[in-house]
């Protein structure tokens, strides 16, 4: 348990959506709550704690997580050149010189 939880924080560590990071924070200090409490009471949580505490944020967390990875998926797929064909040496200063316009705005 305790590796998963350490597994679980490294994902947190990773994610740059607070509210993600911060459901991941919350999973993971419940899991740790419950490991308290077998320790204190030497009783199991039930199977409803841990699908309400730890499966079912699970799973949201993992749907929030799929969907930022598709739309970033998507954006990437957006700047991918349509011509794939190399820039004639003549004219790659230029065109490296409008790709740098373009950046700023211009």
């Amino acid at each position: 348990m305790r590796e998963w939880a350490g597994k679980l924080g490294d994902i947190q560590d990773i994610l740059d959506d607070p509210e993600m990071r911060d459901s991941a924070g919350q999973i993971k200090d419940d899991v740790k709550e419950m490991l308290r409490e077998f320790k204190r009471n030497s009783q199991l949580p039930t199977q409803e704690t841990i699908k309400n505490y730890v499966l079912n944020p699970l799973g949201e967390l993992n749907t929030r997580v799929e969907n930022e990875l598709t739309r970033l998926g998507d954006d990437q797929q957006k700047l991918l050149p349509i011509d794939k064909d190399p820039v004639p040496e003549a004219y790659s200063e230029l065109v490296q010189k409008y790709y740098e316009e373009l950046g700023k705005g211009k």
